[in-house]
């Protein structure tokens, strides 16, 4: 893709067709990790509160629900 500033216009032919100009693979990589990292940390943040959650849900179980071998 062209990405010279239009002589008469002052913006690229990829500004004009997608709004932003084009980025490099390294700020590509650079964005998905500012992107992506966050959200890994959050989803493990999630996880170990469902599971101290079920581990408290289990506990509260086994202390209320009299355990019975058939």
């Amino acid at each position: 893709m062209n990405s010279e500033n239009h002589l008469n216009l002052g913006f690229t032919p990829v500004y004009l067709m997608f709004g932003r100009e084009l980025r490099t693979p390294g700020e590509v990589q650079r964005d998905l990790c500012q992107i992506i990292t966050p959200h890994l940390e959050q989803m493990a943040n999630i996880l170990e509160m469902t599971r101290e959650h079920y581990e408290m849900t289990q506990d509260q179980v086994k202390k209320t629900v009299p355990y019975t071998k058939d």
